[in-house]
């Protein structure tokens, strides 16, 4: 099977769902509910880009995932710390900034690369990342953080 033709992409501006689906009685309670988001990248685009700009839009070092600033991947995040020249290290509107928000919405994410074939029609890789997000609460902790990414996209 065509791992595209098996991902259902909802419209971008399609309906959450209803209110809190982190049910608080019958089946539901107490559940995890997964977001699983299909974001397209110009890979072409992407591989051009310099390792100083691709680690400033992540906020991480490439080479460790070490947050800018540190040293080791699991190190907590210093979002307020700045460099010698007064600057932060982790600029604040990158994915370690944004996805971390004020640090109160606690979402566990996991991301995935995928291919799935050269569009025909463009000549452009059908690639990007397979975003996974679990949660208690799609209403409280993912609908946030979707609504910051679009103001700071914008």
């Amino acid at each position: 099977m065509d791992a595209g033709k098996s991902i259902s992409r909802p419209a971008e501006n399609a309906p959450m769902p209803p209110e809190d689906t982190g049910a608080a009685d019958g089946w539901m309670a107490g559940g995890t509910y997964i977001v699983v988001r299909r974001v397209q990248m110009f890979i072409e685009v992407w591989v051009r880009t310099t390792l100083k700009e691709q680690e400033a839009t992540f906020g991480r070092r490439r080479s460790s995932g070490a947050p800018l600033g540190g040293k080791d991947e699991f190190e907590k995040m210093n979002l307020s710390k700045r460099d010698e020249t007064g600057q932060k290290q982790i600029p604040p509107n990158s994915h370690t900034a944004l996805a971390h928000g004020d640090g109160s919405i606690k979402i566990l994410r996991r991301p995935y690369s995928y291919v799935d074939r050269l569009d025909p029609k463009t000549g452009s890789f059908d690639a990007g990342l397979l975003f996974m997000g679990f949660q208690r609460s799609i209403r409280k902790q993912f609908r946030p953080s979707k609504q910051a990414w679009q103001i700071a996209i914008s």
